[in-house]
């Protein structure tokens, strides 16, 4: 028989109290049975411009190997009369729509944005596949991690196994170092009770070595960098939920230093970059994923990159970007915000990069498609380079933009004069997009299949 299993998003053992308790009204229920939900506080160090967006938001998530009938109730009316579900992708639409009420069916695998007024205090849900293979708490190679809150920081080495039980939130970081780990369960991380990089330790979580799998657990509110892939090799990040946004710079999932790496059907919000590829990299792979950034890129390559290093065979496919950053620079800007920021930097090499069947749901006045700019850095904390990096092939393949509005999705390439080229970057089958502008560039730069060769 199959079955609907619940898992609650709040401490296990305590009351459910939803969103009435918290002032948003958010309550959800699944086949008629409720299910917990979890606020994300709003921002507590942003720019200035943040200040209007600073709102909470909440989450839900429960496990089901079949199609559920979700209802969902609201403190506020449901005044979206646009995409009250993203990703569109989806095609989720209401069964039922009341003024503070919807009611809509979810698939297992599904990880929808719920929008009753636009992006600000959004409803996350996500419809997990129920767990397999949970494994044996008593062996001593698991770590394992029951309800309640803990305040400690995790080690993990060689062979073992982390496993965070539903309702165990960890308020510290984990460093896994080793071969043949996996971190696992449907508990979470939270780095909310820290201020912007007073948690302990640099990162979240941060895994280094070969053979490890990150999946399906929750990480809120990061004090900096939630998930980092560190001189890795052979990983896989499999239904991961990163509920970010309480504070600047918690990048999503940053690969660096590494090779062979999948990033599958998990779902990013962030105030800073959701996936970034820093340092070098090759084989990387980010597949059936949602993006959201507040205030920085959906995707950034290189800035940070390691002298005579490469960046190389990087794909990202089926990918659905819910919201760009809030946060308006022109595309001459140096810290442009982006849904595609490409620095090559210190002699590195780019090539064979991907982008295919990339949707945009909610384009706004002012976004950025796609920048690509050599950088020599300049800024006090980063080291000096002399020289600049060069990118040979980026194709952008099946993007689709909903809906943009004038003077959006512009795609700027700009290289410092007489350094090495930016060349063979392609469009093919990509939706009307704003203005491109060429900065410096030598020969053709751009090609679009459908226009010709842009100089």
């Amino acid at each position: 028989m199959r079955s609907l299993i619940f898992t609650l998003a709040m401490v296990a053992g305590t009351a459910a109290s939803a969103f009435a308790a918290a002032g948003m009204g958010y309550v959800v229920e699944v086949d008629g049975r409720p299910v917990d939900v979890l606020e994300i506080p709003k921002p507590v160090h942003h720019v200035n411009v943040l200040k209007e967006n600073a709102q909470p938001y909440a989450y839900a998530q429960f496990d089901t190997d079949k199609e559920v009938t979700v209802r969902v109730r609201t403190g506020v009316d449901i005044v979206n009369g646009q995409a009250l579900f993203l990703p569109v992708s989806a095609g989720v639409k209401p069964l039922r729509r009341e003024p503070r009420e919807v009611v809509f069916r979810m698939k297992p695998g599904m990880r929808l944005v719920f929008e009753p007024q636009g992006r600000l205090r959004a409803l996350v849900i996500a419809a997990n596949r129920p767990e397999t293979d949970i494994p044996n708490r008593d062996d001593p190679n698991v770590v394992w991690v029951g309800p309640g809150r803990h305040r400690r920081n995790i080690r993990l080495t060689s062979g073992q196994t982390l496993y965070l039980e539903p309702g165990a939130i960890v308020e510290g970081n984990l460093l896994a170092v080793g071969t043949n780990m996996v971190i696992r369960g449907r508990g979470r991380f939270d780095g909310s009770c820290w201020g912007h990089y007073k948690g302990p330790g640099w990162n979240m979580v941060r895994v280094m070595g070969r053979n490890i799998v990150v999946r399906d657990i929750v990480f809120t509110s990061a004090w900096s960098w939630n998930l980092v892939i560190d001189k890795a090799e052979n990983v896989t990040v499999d239904n991961v939920k990163i509920l970010g946004g309480h504070v600047l710079n918690d990048d999503g999932i940053d690969i660096c230093h590494s090779r062979n790496v999948v990033v599958r059907d998990s779902f990013i919000r962030a105030q800073d970059d959701c996936i970034a590829v820093k340092y070098s990299g090759e084989n990387l792979l980010a597949e059936r994923c949602v993006l959201w950034t507040d205030a920085a890129c959906a995707v950034r390559i290189g800035f940070e990159c390691v002298k005579g290093k490469s960046f190389s065979r990087i794909a990202f496919r089926d990918i659905d970007v819910a919201h760009l950053s809030v946060v308006r620079r022109p595309t001459s800007a140096f810290w442009s915000n982006c849904a595609v920021y490409v620095e090559p930097g210190n002699e590195t090499t780019m090539s064979d990069i991907l982008f295919d069947r990339i949707r945009f749901d909610a384009p706004e006045r002012g976004d950025i498609l796609l920048k690509v700019l050599t950088v020599k850095v300049k800024m006090e904390k980063y080291e000096q380079h002399e020289k600049t990096g060069r990118l040979d092939g980026l194709t952008f393949r099946d993007i689709a933009i909903r809906n943009p509005p004038p003077d959006s999705m512009y795609v700027h390439i700009e290289q410092f004069p007489g350094d090495p080229l930016i060349e063979n970057i392609v469009f093919e089958n990509v939706a009307p997009h704003g203005p491109h502008t060429l900065v410096n560039a030598k020969g053709p730069v751009m090609r679009d299949k459908e226009k010709g060769v842009l100089k």
